[in-house]
């Protein structure tokens, strides 16, 4: 009879036991991973966007008070236009989804997120030891879009790291990639991401744009596919505007500074 009690107790501490593994594993199951960081898709230029419109409209090639500025601001105008295309829809999407909780789908994790009349689901698999992909779907029925993948990309677990690379619903499939984001990330003050034209039927593939952020400074340089000798670097207080840009066919090839009333000035 002492042996059956012992058999038992064994048994029911195993069942007890395989009910505390099992709910440490639900626990487990049911913690979402972090999203990549919204600073992994933008290029903050406000600073610059402060300009007033005469010198945004200056004339880089002209003579007057603005054309250090200009000639800045035609060169970053490629990041405007990325972060008002390709970019806009999941970066919005993806700022809905961090106020959302997630569903758990076989091995995916799914935001399901509404942007005008668009639906959009982010979808994150893989790990923490070997990464992440994710994939920011979009269904749009006036668009007649199906679950189009508009942009998808890869992260380290540590969000350290990581690739963008987004997608075109008016190109072939198969040959609709257009634009793809190397990134490093500690913070929106410490990252640098690169920006790359890989759109096969634009005359400007193989240009690049990086751009890096350390504190109140950024800098971006522009390589020019079409024209390797024309590399042009800019620097931007992102806090007071003032800058300065070199370019080998402007100024002599000598930096060219604006100050924080897009001036040009003195480089000191």
């Amino acid at each position: 009879m002492g042996a059956n009690r012992k058999t038992r107790k064994n048994r029911a501490a195993g069942r007890a036991l395989g009910i505390l593994l099992l709910l440490a594993t639900s626990c487990m199951k049911e913690q979402p991973p972090e999203l990549p960081p919204l600073g992994t898709l933008q290029s903050d230029l406000s600073a610059l966007e402060a300009a007033p419109s005469e010198a945004k409209n200056a004339d880089p090639a002209g003579v007057g008070p603005y054309t250090n500025f200009a000639n800045a601001w035609v060169r970053v105008a490629v990041l405007r236009l990325y972060a008002g295309g390709v970019l806009l829809l999941p970066t919005l999407g993806m700022a809905l989804a961090l106020s959302q909780e997630p569903v758990l789908h076989g091995h995916t994790w799914v935001w399901t997120v509404t942007v005008g009349n668009t639906t959009g689901e982010l979808e994150l698999s893989g790990g923490s030891v070997a990464g992440w992909d994710v994939a920011f779907l979009v269904t749009n029925v006036a668009q007649n879009l199906d679950r189009f993948v508009w942009i998808e990309g890869h992260f380290a677990g540590d969000l350290s790291t990581g690739y963008w690379l987004g997608h075109a619903a008016d190109l072939p499939a198969g040959a609709d990639e257009v634009l793809e984001i190397s990134w490093r990330y500690a913070s929106d003050t410490d990252k640098t991401l690169e920006f790359s034209n890989v759109n096969a039927q634009s005359p400007d593939l193989g240009d690049v744009l990086s751009y890096t952020v350390l504190g109140s400074s950024a800098t971006l340089v522009f390589e020019d596919a079409s024209a390797p000798s024309s590399t042009a670097v800019t620097t931007i207080d992102t806090v007071t505007g003032a800058g300065a840009i070199q370019v080998p066919l402007y100024n002599g090839g000598q930096r060219a500074c604006w100050d924080d009333a897009f001036l040009n000035t003195t480089c000191p």
